[in-house]
């Protein structure tokens, strides 16, 4: 004696695909949305742990969402100025990268190619500094207080104190 099991109705299947292929184009879109933001953070670098409290995204994070237009329109004034010496900067190690694995090698030439990348990262930090003075001079007094607090929360800024030269880098 075999159990027959009563067919599905038609309308039951199709309401069940129907809900599979939505479920299937949701995690489809969630993908894809990652690997764009993945990709969009490869392409402009995305200021991690170790990055400065004061980097302009990070003053944008933190910043109400009132506040943040005046951050992001600066950054887009600055960015003409700023980007050709990015640019320098990736020439410069490309550069080096050329003279590390040219044959024979020419330790004069990498010695070169080193200097020119501390220079061009020199130009991009010190551009970086001025950029930063100058979005916190277009910030009030209460918006530099916000970003004062995030970072004390964020950094424990609160906490440091004068460490002494004979205390151990790492606790042990």
């Amino acid at each position: 004696m075999s159990v027959e099991t009563a067919p599905t109705p038609r309308g039951r299947r199709s309401w069940l695909l129907i809900a599979s292929l939505c479920l299937n184009f949701f995690l489809i879109g969630l993908i894809v949305a990652g690997l764009l933001a993945f990709a969009a953070d490869l392409r402009f670098g995305r200021p991690g742990s170790g990055a400065s409290p004061f980097h302009p995204r990070m003053l944008v994070e933190m910043l109400p969402p009132d506040s943040r237009a005046k951050i992001r329109e600066a950054m887009a004034e600055r960015r003409p100025v700023y980007r050709p010496l990015i640019h320098a900067a990736r020439r410069a190690r490309l550069e080096a990268y050329g003279a590390f694995t040219a044959e024979p090698f020419d330790p004069a030439a990498f010695d070169a190619a080193m200097t020119k990348i501390r220079e061009t990262d020199a130009a991009v930090q010190a551009a970086g500094q001025a950029f930063v003075t100058d979005l916190a001079a277009r910030l009030s007094p209460e918006e530099r207080a916000i970003v004062a607090r995030k970072i004390r929360e964020r950094r424990g800024f609160d906490r440091l104190e004068e460490r002494r030269d004979d205390e151990p880098d790492m606790p042990q």
